[in-house]
This record gives C-alpha cells, structure tokens and sequence, in this order.
C-alpha cells in the first residue's frame, strides 16, 4: 500500500526578459508566464500534470526527478521571500489523496 506523505516544494521565481519562470528545487521542474499569476499557475498545472503522470505509471511522484542544478538552490537562498499563503492548486484527485496528503511551499523571487 502507498504511503500518505507531505510534499515539501520550493519554488524560485526569476525574471528572464518579458516573462517569468518558475523552478522547482526539490525537483527539476520549471514553468513559464507572462506575469507572475500566469507563472504560477502554470507551475501548479506542471507539477499536477507530472504527479498525475507518475501515479498512473505506478510511480511515485517525482520518482527519478533529480533536484534543480546547484545554481537555482544558491540564488533561492539570495531570493527575497514571498508571503503568499495560498496554498498550491491543484486539480480534485491528482494525485489521488493516500499518496499526498498536502503541498508545502516556499516561494522566493531572484
């Protein structure tokens, strides 16, 4: 049987021209937009679409995922802390509830 857990992300948010991107440090996982509501949302559409992924191939999400480059983890320490207390949205059942039973984030823009 699969393990309930809690899925700890952080989140860096850096300016590249006119758009936003957004990488994962835990995971190498990245999303675009064009301002930051766009980026973030579609990070939350990311990160549901791999965990969604990985569950029906009878993974565990993230599994094999290795972590962002070293350079993202040192400018996040740099980064400036965003206080956004909304929770990561992500679409009913993805992944089904016994395999994470809630995201924690924390985001920080370089």
């Amino acid at each position: 049987m699969t393990q309930e857990k809690t899925l700890v992300v952080r989140v860096l948010f850096l300016r590249e021209g006119d758009s936003y991107v957004a990488q994962c440090l835990e995971y190498d996982i990245a999303a675009q937009g064009k301002t930051m509501p766009e980026v973030k949302r579609a990070f939350e559409l990311t990160l549901a679409g791999q965990m969604e992924l990985d569950v029906r191939s009878g993974k565990q999400p993230f599994e094999g995922i290795p972590k962002a480059p070293d350079t993202y983890w040192e400018m996040f320490d740099k980064a400036l802390k965003l206080e956004d207390e909304e929770p990561i949205s992500l679409p009913k059942g993805v992944p089904p509830p016994f395999v994470v039973s809630e995201i924690v984030k924390e985001l920080r823009v370089f």
